[in-house]
C-alpha cells in the first residue's frame, strides 16, 4: 500500500506530521485507490481537520471531499460565514462524500459549537451519514465525550442503530475508545445489543482497557476470542515457540489425568498458551505433520473465562476445530492465570470430569458451577443435565447429582445467578425423538436450586 495511504490509514496522533514529511518527500497526496479512497476521504472518514488541512495545503483535490460550501464553512468557517450561507442559500441538506449532512460534519469533527447551531437553524439530531451512521457513533469513533453528553442532552438516542444494527457502544469499542465506552456504560447504553451478525460490542474490543470496561458492566468473558483472551491476560504473544522438539514430542497431544485436579504444566503447553498458536502451526513448527493425535492446543472455542475475587482467571475445557479436521478435541482441562503471571494447568480423568464445551461457569462463593456441554457425540445423554462442581481453592472437580426437572443435554445457553438459584436460558437442547436424536431450541428458563440441587422450569421469573 501507498506509504501515505497507509499512514493516514493508521490514523496516528501525530499524523498531521507525518503527512508534511511524506508529501515534502515526494508522496502524492491525490492518490486514489481502485476503491475510491484518498488520503482526504480517508481523513475526513476519521474525523479528522487537522490531517486534511495538511493535505490540502500540499495540494490535495479539495473535490475529492465532495463538499458544498457550507460544508467548507462548518470546516473553516466561522458561526457567523454558516448563518449567512444558511440564510442566502440553504444547503442545510447536502451531502459530502461520506453522506455527512453539514451537521453530521460539525459532529464528525468535534465541532460543539458548529453542531449547536446547525441544530438551532433546523438540522435534526436524528440526521444519519452512510449507512445510516448516526451523530452519536461519529462523536464515539472520536471519542467525544463533550459532544457524546451533549448529543444526549439534546435527546439523541443512546442505542440507536446504523444499517448493519451497529450503536455508538460498538463503535467505541471498535475504534478503541475507552473512555468513551465507559461514558456511554455509565449512561446505559445496551451492551447486550447484537448487530445484524449478530455480534456484540465486546466481539470488537482490542484492548484490555475496553474489555475490562464491559465485563465491569457484567459481559461474559467466556465470548472472548483467542486473541481477545491473550490481550485480557497480558500474555506477551511471540512469533514462535520456544519449547523443544522434545518437549512437544512428550506431550504432543491431550492427556486425561490420572488423579482429580492433576498439575500438568509441561512445557509445550505452556508455550502453546503464551503463544496463542494452534496446532497446525505447532504440527509445521516441529515438523511433524503427520503426527497421528490432535496436538494440543490453547485455541478453543466453546470454553469458559471467569475472574475470581483473588484475581486469577479460570478458562475451563472447550473445544479446537471441527471433527473432521485431525486436531479436532475436545478437553476437559482447567487453565488458571495468577495475578502474578503464574500459570497452572489442571488435568482430570475422564470418569471425574469428562471432555467438555459450550457450557457456562457460574462462580458461587469459592466454586464455579459447570452447567450443559455439546460434547462428543457417543457421550450425550439427552434426558441427563451434566451439572459439575470446580472448587476453586483445591481446583477439584465433582459431579453434582440434581433433582427434578431439568433442561436435559444442554448446550450454547445462558446462566445467571440470582438469589441462591442458577437461571438457565437459551442455548440448543438435544433430545431423542422416536430413537433420533433432534437438535431444538431452548425456550424455557430453567432453575436449578442450589439449597437443595433441584431443578425447575419456569413459566416466567
Amino acid at each position: 500500500m501507498n506509504n501515505l495511504l497507509n499512514m493516514v490509514y493508521q490514523n496516528a496522533p501525530d499524523l498531521p506530521h507525518e503527512i508534511f514529511r511524506l508529501t515534502n518527500a515526494g508522496a502524492d497526496p491525490n492518490v486514489i485507490t481502485q476503491y475510491g479512497e484518498s488520503p482526504l476521504r480517508i481523513a475526513l472518514r476519521n474525523g479528522r481537520l487537522d490531517a486534511i488541512r495538511v493535505l490540502l495545503d500540499a495540494g490535495a483535490d479539495e473535490r475529492q471531499l465532495g463538499w458544498s460550501e457550507l460544508h467548507r464553512l462548518v470546516a473553516f468557517g466561522t458561526i457567523g460565514q454558516i448563518k449567512a450561507q444558511l440564510q442566502q442559500h440553504g444547503g442545510r441538506d447536502e451531502r459530502d462524500y461520506w453522506e455527512h449532512t453539514p451537521f453530521l460534519l460539525a459532529v464528525s469533527l468535534g465541532d460543539q459549537a458548529k453542531a449547536a447551531f446547525l441544530l438551532a437553524m433546523g438540522c435534526q439530531i436524528e440526521e444519519r451519514g452512510r449507512c445510516a451512521k448516526s451523530a452519536l457513533q461519529y462523536a464515539a469513533q472520536q471519542g467525544n465525550l463533550n459532544m457524546l453528553a451533549w448529543l444526549l442532552a439534546a435527546g439523541h438516542e443512546i442505542d440507536a442503530v446504523d444499517d448493519f444494527g451497529g450503536t455508538a457502544l460498538m463503535e467505541a469499542t471498535e475504534c478503541d475508545q475507552a473512555a468513551a465506552v465507559r461514558f456511554l456504560l455509565a449512561q446505559g447504553a445496551n451492551w447486550r445489543r447484537e448487530n445484524h451478525i449478530p455480534q456484540r460490542a465486546i466481539h470488537y474490543a482490542r484492548s484490555k482497557a475496553v474489555i475490562e470496561a464491559l465485563h465491569k458492566t457484567g459481559e461474559s468473558l467466556s465470548v472472548l476470542d483467542g486473541e481477545q483472551l491473550g490481550i485480557f491476560l497480558s500474555l506477551e504473544r511471540a512469533a514462535e515457540l520456544q519449547a523443544r522438539k522434545v518437549e512437544f514430542q512428550q506431550a504432543a497431544t491431550r492427556e486425561f489425568g490420572v488423579s482429580n485436579a492433576e498439575l500438568t504444566n509441561h512445557p509445550f503447553w505452556l508455550e502453546m498458551i503464551r503463544t496463542g498458536v494452534n496446532a497446525w502451526h505447532a504440527r509445521n513448527h516441529y515438523e511433524m505433520r503427520d503426527f497421528p493425535k490432535p496436538v494440543w492446543c490453547f485455541d478453543r472455542f466453546g470454553r469458559t473465562v471467569n475472574r475470581l475475587p483473588d484475581g486469577r482467571v479460570v478458562v475451563i475445557a472447550g473445544e479446537h476445530e471441527d471433527y473432521y479436521d485431525p486436531d479436532f478435541c475436545i478437553y476437559n482441562d482447567v487453565v488458571v492465570f495468577h495475578p502474578s503471571s503464574k500459570i497452572e494447568i489442571y488435568s482430570y480423568p475422564e470418569g471425574v470430569f469428562p471432555p467438555t464445551d459450550f457450557h457456562t461457569a457460574t462462580l458461587v462463593d469459592d466454586a464455579l458451577y459447570l452447567i450443559g456441554n455439546l460434547g462428543y457425540a457417543n457421550a450425550c445423554q439427552p434426558v441427563q443435565t451434566p451439572v459439575y462442581r470446580l472448587d476453586c481453592k483445591t481446583m477439584r472437580i465433582e459431579q453434582v447429582k440434581t433433582k427434578g426437572d431439568g433442561p436435559g443435554w444442554i448446550y450454547r445457553h445462558q446462566a445467571e445467578l440470582k438469589a441462591g438459584v442458577i437461571l438457565v436460558t437459551s442455548g440448543k437442547q438435544i433430545i431423542n425423538v422416536q430413537g433420533a436424536r433432534e437438535y431444538v431450541d431452548n425456550d424455557a428458563t430453567w432453575a436449578l436450586d442450589l439449597r437443595t440441587l433441584s431443578w425447575q422450569k419456569l413459566a416466567d421469573y
